[in-house]
């Protein structure tokens, strides 16, 4: 079996929904088939509230590295 990617990387809020971050922490993978990430990434906000961690639904776009 693959071994799973476990990565850390900020990001920010630009609505109620959408997250933004840095193209390189979103694996490969994701970018080869970004139809659903939900069991791939995970959104997470220190707050410590009720409800603290999401789960990714869809990659909307994302920047090619060169």
């Amino acid at each position: 079996p693959a071994t799973p990617e476990i990565g850390q990387c900020t990001g920010f809020l630009i609505s109620d929904s959408i997250v933004a971050t840095n193209s390189h922490c979103i694996p490969e993978r994701l970018k080869a088939n970004p139809a659903s990430c939900e069991d791939s990434l995970v959104i997470r906000f220190p707050d410590g509230g009720t409800k603290s961690t999401y789960a990714c639904k869809k990659i909307l776009a994302f920047s090619k590295l060169v």
